[in-house]
């Protein structure tokens, strides 16, 4: 510490006007530069001087600012919908929107099945009466279906969007009026005849001439006279009424038709037949794809977090049982735990919203984390160890202190430039990695350094690590 004081006393003679007037004066930069790291090494010795003689003060100080930063979750709000991401919200076109759904209303939702024929289902495909029997079951289950949402029971009609007195779907049953009879009065040829379109594209049945055939019969094979000699492939779509004012609910999600969706999802999946092979689609199928893709990957993350734990365990620490700092590895991880759960509550209270960018944040907090614990941690070890702990905790962080304050604020100030940008997605994630790195820089010096107190000590006293 002696030498320290002196290269700085050498440094600031350097600085003076020399007796021969061969140096100019510093600066008001410089000045302005000396006089700041001045202020904060005072400021943060006395902050380790304190949490070197209060230590456990410090850790409750620390899980109560958490704790009260991360009640703001209660306002977390998911946001998926492009318009609301990546669209200036004072743009032309979100006002067009707007005005296009408060005059025609939202779009519904669609939950569609698509049935191929197999080599079983014979010649016909599936225009034969026993695939049409199991279609119409099919359909029959499908329309059936019930589901609970918040303690309360509803089925496809509560839900549906409605056609007149019914619910608008688009099936090749229509052609039969879902009667099992009907089809069953009907020869195979009969059949053909009624799937086969007009020059107009539309089923050739009275009642039924306005149903375009492309949109529910695919795959027709006709005879040299013109004439549909099978059918490869059915559509069974049903349509769901959106609920919300925006076509999407308040944060991006429509809980009725997406627990309508799931279980049709699945008892289409679960749909095993020699005659045809079943396809599923709904609105919440990419979501679904998505989170599963985001799933499978937790586990190459989780690996990830593990080997950065064990690289930060190796680097602070030694390959011994009194000195190897897993435990204090474990607290500086911990304090960016609590950075991240005070951010994402924070910043929710703030009425930020969380979208698909936000996935990235923890590893930029673990990051910066880290780095932090690295700083601190080398400047305890150059300490004098002979001096008590308070002591060289106050040397700790009137070194490092100034350090890991210059690195926090240029990154805040670069995440706060970027807040400001019109895209809604991006604006928000650098709110909250702007906030996440103020917390993460806090919790460092009030969680982390003073389980570094309780380690020096633990040293001290020659007990293992974790003890």
């Amino acid at each position: 510490m002696g030498e320290d004081k002196a290269k700085a006393q050498a440094v600031e003679a350097n600085l003076d006007t020399s007796p021969g007037g061969k140096r100019p004066p510093p600066g008001c930069l410089l000045r302005a530069s000396i006089c700041v790291e001045r202020s904060l090494t005072r400021f943060f010795g006395a902050v380790g001087l304190s949490i070197g003689n209060s230590p456990y003060s410090f850790i409750l100080l620390s899980l109560f600012l958490a704790a009260a930063c991360g009640a703001g979750m209660v306002r977390f709000t998911p946001e998926n919908r492009s318009e609301k991401l990546w669209v200036p919200q004072d743009a032309e076109a979100q006002v067009d929107l707007a005005d296009f759904r408060e005059t025609f209303g939202s779009s519904p939702r669609s939950s569609t099945v698509i049935l191929t024929s197999s080599k079983a289902s014979g010649e016909a495909g599936m225009a034969s009466k026993a695939v049409l029997a199991k279609v119409l079951d099919l359909h029959q289950r499908l329309e059936g279906i019930t589901f609970e949402v918040s303690g309360k029971t509803y089925n496809y009609t509560d839900i549906c969007e409605k056609r007149g007195s019914g619910c608008a779907m688009s099936t090749p049953l229509v052609v039969w009026d879902y009667s099992e009879a009907s089809i069953q009065a009907d020869s195979q040829q009969t059949i053909l005849d009624r799937l086969t379109p007009d020059d107009d594209d539309l089923l050739s049945l009275g009642a039924y001439a306005k149903t375009p055939a492309a949109l529910i019969i695919g795959g027709l094979t006709k005879d040299g006279d013109d004439k549909v000699t099978s059918v490869a492939a059915f559509k069974l779509s049903y349509r769901v009424k959106n609920r919300s004012p925006d076509g999407s609910g308040e944060d991006g999600t429509d809980p009725l038709a997406e627990a309508f969706e799931r279980k049709f999802i699945d008892l289409a999946l679960a749909e095993v037949h020699a005659e045809f092979n079943v396809s599923v689609s709904a609105d919440r199928s990419f979501s679904d794809e998505g989170g599963s893709a985001i799933l499978g990957d937790v586990q190459l993350l989780s690996s990830g977090y593990m080997l950065i734990i064990l690289y930060t365990a190796f680097n602070l620490g030694k390959c011994d049982k009194i000195e190897n700092k897993a435990a204090l590895t474990m607290a500086g991880i911990g304090s960016i735990g609590l950075s991240i759960i005070a951010c994402f509550g924070l910043s929710s209270a703030m009425g930020q919203f969380y979208g698909p960018v936000h996935s990235v944040l923890p590893f930029i907090l673990l990051g910066i984390g880290v780095d932090d614990m690295f700083i601190i941690v080398n400047a305890f070890q150059l300490t004098d160890a002979a001096d008590d702990v308070p002591k060289r905790i106050s040397d700790t962080l009137s070194h490092s202190g100034v350090s890991i304050t210059v690195t926090t604020v240029t990154d805040l100030a670069a995440f706060a430039i970027g807040s400001t940008t019109v895209l809604p997605a991006l604006s928000s994630f650098c709110v909250f990695a702007a906030v996440g790195i103020s917390l993460d820089f806090l919790f460092q010096i009030i969680f982390f350094v003073p389980f570094l107190v309780l380690d020096a000590h633990r040293i001290k006293q020659r007990r293992y690590d974790c003890c």
